[in-house]
């Protein structure tokens, strides 16, 4: 296909992309369907890929957390995060579902290859470094020594909770990420 045909075929474009990513990796992927959807599991993350061709836009997903229940301490905490942690990507919560992601968006003009292929390793480095971080989160609730720190503000910072997982003292995912 040739430049003048995917500059007015974003879907395509994107397509050739996503096949180039593929052969090079030999992956086998299916391919982006008409509707401009796809996905890419790296590590634990899966990427999802959506052309948005009505807004000129590549939209890039990946899910870490199922509905969490967050207090306006913790929703800040994401929010300081995708500005200084999360690299291309910040976190935002489904309207529908409320699912927490990781979105990248970029519009379609002049996306090259090279910039495809990293936008693609940043969001799935990043989903995959959190999701991780999240579960274990969950699993370790403030007080049972959970590596890594936790993801609200340290001790006697303003957290409530210490934790993004529990709500204190109750040991249960009642107001958590679960």
């Amino acid at each position: 296909m040739d430049d003048g045909t995917r500059a007015h075929d974003p879907i395509a474009h994107v397509a050739s992309l996503l096949e180039r990513f593929a052969r090079e990796r030999n992956l086998t992927l299916p391919p982006l369907a008409a509707d401009g959807t796809g996905s890419i599991q790296r590590g634990s993350a899966v990427v999802s890929i959506h052309v948005l061709a009505d807004r000129s836009v590549l939209l890039l997903l990946a899910k870490v957390a199922t509905a969490p229940a967050l207090d306006a301490t913790q929703a800040t905490r994401l929010l300081t995060l995708s500005f200084v942690e999360t690299r291309d990507a910040a976190f935002a919560l489904h309207p529908q579902t409320g699912d927490l992601y990781l979105r990248i968006l970029r519009g379609l003009e002049g996306l090259d290859y090279e910039e495809f292929e990293d936008l693609v390793h940043s969001i799935a480095q990043t989903a995959d470094h959190w999701d991780d971080r999240l579960a274990k989160e969950l699993a370790h609730p403030e007080g049972t020594g959970s590596p890594g720190g936790s993801l609200a503000h340290p001790e006697g910072t303003g957290s409530p909770g210490g934790s993004l997982a529990y709500p204190e003292g109750t040991g249960s995912p009642g107001g958590s990420l679960a």
